[in-house]
């Protein structure tokens, strides 16, 4: 047992400086005795192995043995009254005698007690890190270091001293907590031996009522203990989490504590954190080969129900794919190095990665995913020929993963002469496989179109025509594979007429136009933008369409006709753009009429009438009178000018104009407000058909004069 001495002492170079004392005498405290002398001489009754030695000062200097030995490393504890509270020794504060402190470290625990000096010693201790820690005393509250401990780091041949600095109120002293943040190494909640502290972790302190008395961040020590007055009662410490660690104490994605906050006394608490075990996770992919080239192609079918074994750090483990040909491990693979067998089935052959036990080794990482390990086969028997029909949602003209298949659907398969091999329909796996044993060789299989439905792979209309059909050859060494794909339909239908009589509409004994052609455009649908159609002997014209909104169909112009239904937008040279837009609504027809006449359509004309709106309601009614003298501008859609016209004696202003879409711009006069149309720039937008005329009217008021 090493020895213990508690002392004070007046002018102490080395551990008692900073009290400040008129009596030299010194306290000796060993084992329960106390010793005395002022003559820097051991007690006379000190007997045994340590002896305690005092300098002239009065200041014990080290324990002694009866042989010579190096000099012992000290340790000194000073308590001194901070009367000011300023955490600070000053001249007049005076040290405080019998308050215990309790320092420990390699040696375990032991007690220290201050003397009349206010000062206590010990030496010969080891080497290593040391906490001391003062025991409350009521009505007392800490002002220096603001806690209740200090931590240091014993080495030997270095003295170390401790200044405790308390403040005496005689009214009631607000409390203190400390916290110290810990890193729970092995995740157990409780903070064990060796386990280091964390600096930089913020707290917060609230009172019973929630609100925010204290915050701060813990120090070097892993410390930090409040320093804004805590009234006595309940209170709450809250951590603020950081990223990659795990509470382990308390725990909890806020970790939190209660405490009780007594006057003037230190609470203490622990808070711990771990970072968890990084981990990890391996996905498998299958697919079918189907060109054997041992690459994962757009358009290769992804296969369920495969087995694999995952052996390694966890495991073993098995997975089986599912519908989209994947299937993951959870992400709680130990880190390290796997291997990832297939489970072989009969009649497929490995392509990737190949051999009689295909197998994959993986490395995995911390909080990743092995980017998803790719197992390809193909079908072993020769001379046959699948076929797999799916629902192409998308509309991109190939197979995505989760697009559902098409059961019912009536396949045809033929040889290079023509000569039918084989028929049969789709399952309720979408699939159709012919009989093996054909002969090997180039083939064509046809689609039976079903209505309402539009084929995308291959390319159907508006790019192509039936019968929709793909070309495959069949090999020695796996099965040919196949995909159709389709979307369900509308229908669009055109009729061409003849507008004899120019007027935009289809009047019992206008005859049908033949063999005019229209192109059907459907913006959206990337893989097939147009197509062409012609109207036949009843100048109708039909083809199915993807359903949706805003398609266009535009007309080729023929020679010496002019459009009427709908009228023409000039292009240049001569030359209009005649088109509409509709929509396609899937198991419907949509009929479309356009119309054209001989030499063109005819002029048609707008007349304008202004009216005084005496009633300010914006309509013209009875009793209200037209007016003379007021200009309008005839514009084009475009905004070129067509002409002016002015209103006379109260009579209508009119002029002729050829078919097509315009703008009447009323020119303001001064002390009139318009109403008929209202807003800062009165105009009208109209259209004018063949040999149709146009009825136009605008109102103003005039405006009080002040």
């Amino acid at each position: 047992m090493f020895g213990r001495v508690l002392m004070a002492a007046v002018a102490a170079a080395a551990c008692l400086a900073v009290l400040a004392a008129s009596d030299a005498q010194v306290d000796i405290r060993i084992g329960g005795h106390d010793r005395k002398d002022t003559g820097g001489h051991p007690p006379k009754d000190c007997q045994g192995a340590f002896c305690p030695r005092i300098d002239a000062g009065g200041v014990l200097d080290k324990l002694v043995t009866p042989s010579p030995q190096t000099t012992p490393t000290k340790v000194c504890v000073a308590k001194f009254n901070d009367v000011n509270g300023n955490g600070h020794k000053d001249f007049s504060e005076i040290g405080l005698a019998n308050w215990n402190f309790t320092i420990v470290g390699p040696i375990g625990s032991v007690p220290l007690t201050t003397g009349t000096g206010g000062a206590c010693f010990t030496s010969q201790f080891p080497a290593g890190s040391y906490t001391v820690t003062e025991t409350a005393q009521s009505g007392w509250l800490p002002t220096t270091p603001g806690g209740q401990s200090q931590t240091f780091t014993l080495v030997p041949g270095n003295d170390v001293t401790l200044i405790f600095g308390n403040r005496y109120s005689p009214t009631q002293i607000p409390g203190v907590v400390c916290i110290t943040k810990y890193n729970d190494l092995n995740g157990n909640g409780v903070r064990d031996s060796g386990e280091p502290v964390l600096p930089g972790w913020l707290f917060t302190v609230k009172n019973s009522a929630g609100a925010i008395v204290d915050f701060g961040t813990t120090n070097a020590q892993g410390v930090f203990c409040t320093t804004h007055p805590l009234s006595p009662g309940s209170a709450s410490v809250v951590e603020t989490p950081q990223s990659g660690w795990t509470s382990t104490d308390p725990g909890g994605a806020l970790p939190t504590k209660a405490v009780t906050v007594v006057a003037g006394q230190t609470v203490y608490v622990a808070f711990g954190n771990h970072v968890p075990t990084p981990k990890g996770q391996i996905c498998v992919t299958k697919y079918n080969d189907l060109n054997a080239n041992g690459v994962y192609a757009s358009g290769e079918p992804l296969l369920a129900g495969w087995q694999f074994t995952i052996t390694g750090p966890s495991g073993p483990i098995t997975l089986t794919t599912g519908a989209n040909g994947a299937a993951c491990t959870p992400i709680n693979l130990t880190l390290g190095t796997y291997v990832v067998t297939e489970v072989s089935q009969t009649g497929w052959v490995s392509t990737a990665p190949g051999g009689t036990s295909p197998q994959r080794t993986v490395m995995v990482l911390a909080g990743a995913s092995a980017n998803s390990q790719m197992f390809g086969n193909v079908h072993t028997v020769p001379g046959q020929i699948c076929i797999d029909k799916y629902l192409d949602q998308n509309r991109n003209g190939q197979f995505d993963s989760g697009e559902p298949v098409l059961s019912g659907w009536t396949f045809t398969v033929r040889d290079s002469s023509g000569a039918v091999v084989a028929t049969g329909v789709t399952d309720a796996q979408g699939r159709f496989c012919t009989a093996p044993g054909i002969a090997l060789g180039t083939y064509d299989v046809t689609e039976t179109q079903q209505p309402w439905w539009v084929s995308t792979d291959p390319q159907g209309p508006p790019m192509a025509s039936p019968p929709w059909h793909k070309t495959v050859t069949v090999g020695a060494t796996h099965v040919a594979e196949v995909r159709f794909g389709n979307i369900k339909s509308g229908r669009l239908c055109v009729f061409k007429y003849n507008d004899l009589n120019g007027n935009g509409q289809f009047d019992p004994g206008e005859p049908p136009l033949s063999g005019w052609t229209f192109r059907t455009r459907y913006t959206s649908w990337v893989a097939a933008a147009e197509d062409s159609i012609t109207t036949d002997a009843t100048g109708t014209a039909c083809i199915d369409l993807p359903p949706g909104p805003n398609q266009q169909i535009d007309e080729n112009q023929q020679p010496g006709w002019g459009s009427t239904d709908p009228v023409g937008i000039p292009v240049g040279q001569g030359h209009f753009w005649t088109y509409k837009v509709y929509t396609i609504v899937q198991g419907q027809t949509t009929n479309v009429s356009i119309g054209n006449r001989l030499g063109g359509p005819l002029s048609g004309s707008v007349c304008i009438v202004k009216y005084n709106d005496v009633n300010h309601n914006g309509q013209f009614d009875p009793g209200e009178w037209k007016l003379a003298g007021w200009h309008f501008t005839v514009k084009t859609a475009a905004g070129a000018v067509v002409g002016t016209l002015v209103t006379s004696n109260g009579a209508p202003a009119c002029m002729d104009l050829p078919a097509g879409s315009y703008i009447a711009v009323e020119t303001m006069q001064y002390g009139w407000h318009n109403s008929d149309p209202a807003g800062a720039n009165p105009q009208k937008a109209f259209a004018v058909g063949s040999a149709q005329h146009v009825n136009l009217v605008f109102g103003n008021f005039q405006i009080p004069l002040p």
